[in-house]
């Protein structure tokens, strides 16, 4: 099949005129080398100090930027809520001075502080409602529902591995060792650590015991100690005793039993809210999220870390590992708990 020849006259017509419509139309083939053209308007106009910007010398930050623009700080004026110093990071005890006001004060400013993008620190004062002021079941719950909706999105409190603070999980049993004791405890010590946004290292430490006829259904004691074991300060013993075929009741029964040994023990030290009695049996890591702020696992994790004074050649070695220890040593009994430095309380 040939071509038409006026249809090959008109596309070369017609790619000839684009070239140069889009390349060559606007060049000058014309002006002899050595020419230049008049200068542009803006390099050949006269200086007129009018139209400069009138920017005062020496340049004040008040000049510059109008610290009313910061929507933060005009809602704050506006409402009468006192939001802090924003320009600065908070502490972990943030807003506890506004615990006084009460617990309407501290919802309104985590709602505030919310409006104006601050989630960190509406975290901490939302915080402060379960931890450092007494607040009714309804503002307790209020605030629950926002640190669980809030805290997911945010970093870690401590991104700095080496500045967690750890503590023992010990697990006292006749039972022999078995590998799902081992792995439900790792699996509860992370748990642990996440929850209280990794400010507390939690180091499960397995203990049992050398009984022969041991029977498998025994009790499991449950207690805390610093990272010097029994040279350190240590909590209640509770027991429990959860069926070793159950991974989830095992998980279930160990939670809720250190729920109730972080509470009991936050009873002891004074300066902020203790928190309320499990009410999650079902799933226990709610009681956790819910009810126990970064605060409690920071005071919690301080007490216990504060090392006894060691006998002479008797002090245990500090934590240096973060995997479950399984020693063969004859493990406390729940009902009676031993330790070197004296008695230990128990349910």
């Amino acid at each position: 099949m040939r071509v038409s020849y006026p249809l090959v006259l008109a596309l070369v017509l017609v790619l000839v005129g684009a070239l140069w419509w889009f390349r060559t139309k606007e060049m000058d083939f014309l002006t002899p080398d050595g020419l230049r053209g008049p200068l542009p308007e803006y390099v050949t106009h006269s200086y007129d100090p009018n139209l400069q910007p009138s920017i005062p010398n020496p340049v004040s930050r008040s000049a510059v930027a109008d610290p009313g623009s910061d929507p933060a700080l005009r809602y704050a004026k506006e409402t009468d809520l006192e939001f802090g110093d924003l320009k600065s990071a908070p502490g972990l005890s943030e807003y506890s001075e506004h615990s006084r006001k009460g617990a309407a004060y501290l919802a309104r400013l985590a709602a505030g502080l919310e409006t104006c993008g601050e989630f960190q620190r509406a975290l901490l004062a939302w915080e402060r409602i379960l931890d450092s002021c007494q607040a009714g079941e309804t503002e307790r719950a209020t605030a629950a529902d926002a640190i669980v909706r809030i805290q997911p999105t945010l970093p870690r409190w401590n991104i700095d591995p080496a500045g967690d603070i750890p503590i023992l999980l010990q697990l006292g049993t006749p039972r022999a060792a078995s590998d799902e004791l081992s792995k439900t405890a790792r699996e509860v010590a992370e748990f642990l650590r996440k929850d209280s946004s990794d400010v507390v290292a939690i180091v499960p430490r397995i203990t049992t015991s050398s009984i022969p006829n041991a029977p498998s259904r025994s009790p499991i004691a449950v207690y805390f100690t610093g990272p010097l074991g029994l040279r350190s300060a240590q909590s209640n013993v509770l027991s429990t005793n959860p069926p070793e075929d159950d991974p989830e009741a095992l998980r279930r029964d160990l939670l809720e039993t250190i729920y109730r040994l972080v509470q009991g023990y936050l009873a002891t030290l004074e300066g902020f809210t203790i928190p309320p009695a499990p009410a999650h049996p079902e799933d226990p890591e709610l009681d956790f999220k819910r009810q126990i702020t970064r605060l409690h696992w920071k005071r919690f994790a301080d007490s216990l870390a504060r090392p006894l004074d060691p006998e002479p050649g008797e002090a245990d070695a500090p934590v240096d590992s973060r995997e479950p220890e399984v020693s063969d040593e004859t493990a406390p009994a729940p009902d009676e708990p031993q330790q070197a430095d004296g008695p230990i309380e128990s349910p």
